[in-house]
């Protein structure tokens, strides 16, 4: 099989390949002149400079390819324009940039996210047939490129992982480093919960969908629990690293006045920060809860990795690096 991955330098991407190679299949990555590329991976895949929001630059890239895997995105700006520019503009690019040719026979594979889904109004995780109410800027332009993937005629599937965690990854990697200073922050007067997926676990269902025959579907990403209150994975992270932790209260509205000076020294500065107003509306909502149901009934999918043992395999990882 001959694949065709964006973002394939990213967090997700970098374990995709690692499967990828596996089964022995040829690959195409594109990459940015910025990016930075795995030595690991110079002698074994094909890299094509190039950028989703410029339409000429993908010209040809498609050709001799059987699956596209999307992964490429931004995931943090200063408005929604600026996230439309990469994540539904840029996914709009790729789609046109495949023959008219190739497209009865190609499959794309676009990973979404849960923000392009939105928060759940209760503590029972949301499946594929709930209604998108995505609260964020962030969210909303991957909802729009969902459309656009739906919309396109190809054989497609669109995959919305939950929080995604494991080694290299750096977003999930603030969980470890406030276990480690003892801290269990508890935002507002209510308990939040999320929904986790490990990156092979999630790499585990993008291979099934992607192999499967049933096509144009939208599947959901996460282990088999119900999610997790903040407080527990805190605590787990804790125990990986044998730490311990004491709660610390961090009123809401505290936050979101410092999401305010964040988002307004990122336009004075013109450097852009992860977190701003626009994450701060994604921070403050109760349950980011979305079950993979669908997947485990359609595909076998079956999660191996659960909170205490991905976790206990990611920190090792994490100070192996010196991170924590």
């Amino acid at each position: 099989m001959r694949a065709l991955v964006t973002g394939g330098t990213g967090f997700i991407g970098y374990h995709l390949i690692q499967e990828l190679l596996a089964r022995n299949w040829k690959i195409k990555c594109l990459v940015r002149e910025t990016s930075v590329i795995p030595e690991e991976y110079m002698d074994k895949i094909e890299f094509v400079t190039g950028d989703l929001t410029r339409p000429a630059s993908l010209t040809g890239i498609t050709e001799n390819i059987d699956v596209i895997f999307h992964l490429a995105g931004k995931i943090k700006a200063l408005n929604l324009s600026e996230f439309k520019k990469v994540n539904t503009e840029g996914t709009k690019n790729l789609l046109e940039s495949i023959p008219q040719s190739q497209q009865a026979s190609i499959r794309f594979i676009f990973i979404s996210s849960m923000s392009a889904l939105g928060p759940a109004t209760t503590r029972e995780p949301l499946s594929e047939e709930q209604s998108a109410t995505p609260v964020s800027y962030y969210g909303q332009s991957k909802l729009l490129a969902e459309n656009l993937v739906r919309n396109s005629g190809l054989n497609y599937r669109i995959i919305r992982p939950a929080a995604v965690y494991g080694p290299g990854d750096k977003e999930t990697l603030s969980f470890f480093q406030l276990a480690a200073k003892h801290i269990n922050a508890k935002i507002g007067l209510k308990q939040h919960y999320l929904s986790l997926i490990h990156v092979l676990d999630l790499v585990n269902l993008i291979m099934k969908a992607t192999l499967t025959d049933i096509k144009d579907q939208v599947y959901h990403a996460a282990d088999n629990s119900d999610g997790y209150a903040y407080s527990k994975i805190i605590q787990t992270a804790a125990k990986s690293i044998n730490s311990w932790t004491l709660s610390v209260y961090i009123p809401q509205f505290l936050l979101k006045i410092a999401a305010y000076f964040a988002s307004l020294w990122s336009k004075l500065s013109g450097q852009v920060s992860i977190f701003n107003l626009d994450k701060y509306n994604e921070i403050k909502q109760q349950y980011w809860l979305i079950n993979s149901r669908k997947a485990q009934n359609q595909l076998n999918f079956k999660p191996e990795y659960d909170i205490r043992r991905g976790f206990a395999e990611t920190v090792q990882w994490y100070q192996k690096q010196g991170w924590i």
